[in-house]
């Protein structure tokens, strides 16, 4: 009897610490709430830095400032999707919705987005429910010092 009490007690253990260090080895997975989409009011562009002032609406106050991603169209590779994102709290949150203003540079944001890019290849870039449009050179998207297009 000792010895089942020994090795169920000696299996829990394990099996906590291994979620434990999963947890640890993969940040990304405290934060798999979902991701919710946010509505983009208003796009500028600033061409010297070849950055983005976007402005638009969070649902509430509770959702932290989104995050930028560049993906490519389904239809057409040269056509790239700007999306905002903000992980979905997971409190209760009932006040009113709040505005926001971010800059995304797109060099870098393409790089983060670890897109697949060409310099010679000209792009459209277009921002998610929105009206904005940008005609770039991959050139220009690929000025990041350091970055290699895969």
């Amino acid at each position: 009897m000792k010895k089942v009490a020994f090795i169920l007690y000696v299996g829990c253990v394990l099996a906590f610490s291994a979620f434990a260090r999963a947890e640890v080895a993969m940040p990304f997975a405290k934060m798999s709430n979902y991701q919710a989409p946010i509505q983009i009011q208003s796009v500028a562009l600033d061409k010297t830095n070849l950055e983005l002032l976007i402005a638009g609406t969070l649902p509430n106050p509770c959702y932290q400032s989104p995050s930028a991603m560049l993906v490519h169209d389904l239809e057409n590779p040269n056509v790239l999707i700007l999306r905002l994102s903000s992980p979905v709290p997971t409190d209760v949150c009932v006040s009113k919705t709040v505005d926001f203003n971010t800059v995304v540079n797109l060099p870098i944001l393409a790089q983060n987005s670890q897109l697949t890019l060409e310099a010679n290849a000209e792009y459209i870039i277009k921002a998610d429910n929105n009206d904005f449009q940008l005609l770039v050179q991959g050139a220009d998207l690929m000025r990041v010092p350091g970055f290699i297009a895969y």
